[in-house]
């Protein structure tokens, strides 16, 4: 017996209107997020799959009229990422945190992960600090008692996946 939505072809199991069999369920691999263009490739956080390709959500980003005010009211607050004594050697204060942040290597990370690798938001060490994974070494960012909101993180992946313009 084939699962509902197939149809037996030659003794085996197939999708009908061009549809793919994943996992026994019939998906639209050139839409569906979780089986994007085949059925091991699963878009990253911030992402869609559009003809079949994961692609960036939402409308563009810039690092200087989005991003860099988010994480300069994050982490320059009590001294943490400002001025001569940064933490980690980290100044995210207006004006200089895109240098120091876009394809500079982690150096919590022994494994040459960048902080912010420009369309790889799920390696960037950046954001994995921010949501807490993968880490190398220390804590969830910023250590102030909460996460950024949904909405910042949101919009910072959205940043490094369309490339970390400036």
């Amino acid at each position: 017996m084939c699962p509902q939505g197939t149809a037996c072809t030659a003794g085996t199991c197939a999708c009908t209107s061009g549809k793919s069999l994943c996992n026994g369920v019939c998906v639209d691999a050139s839409s569906d997020s979780q089986h994007c263009g085949n059925c091991a490739t699963v878009c990253s956080t911030g992402m869609h799959c559009s003809s079949g390709a994961c692609a960036c959500d939402g409308p563009a980003v810039s690092f200087a009229s989005n991003v860099a005010p988010v994480l300069a009211n994050a982490c320059t607050n009590s001294g943490c990422h400002a001025g001569a004594q940064a933490k980690a050697s980290l100044d995210l204060t207006l004006g200089r945190g895109y240098s120091e942040l876009v394809n500079v290597t982690a150096a919590q990370c022994s494994d040459g992960r960048k902080l912010v690798a420009p369309g790889a938001s799920s390696s960037s060490y950046l954001l994995q600090k921010l949501l807490g994974v993968q880490l190398c070494s220390g804590t969830q960012m910023p250590k102030a008692g909460s996460s950024l909101p949904s909405a910042d993180l949101s919009l910072i992946s959205r940043w490094i996946c369309q490339g970390a313009p400036p």
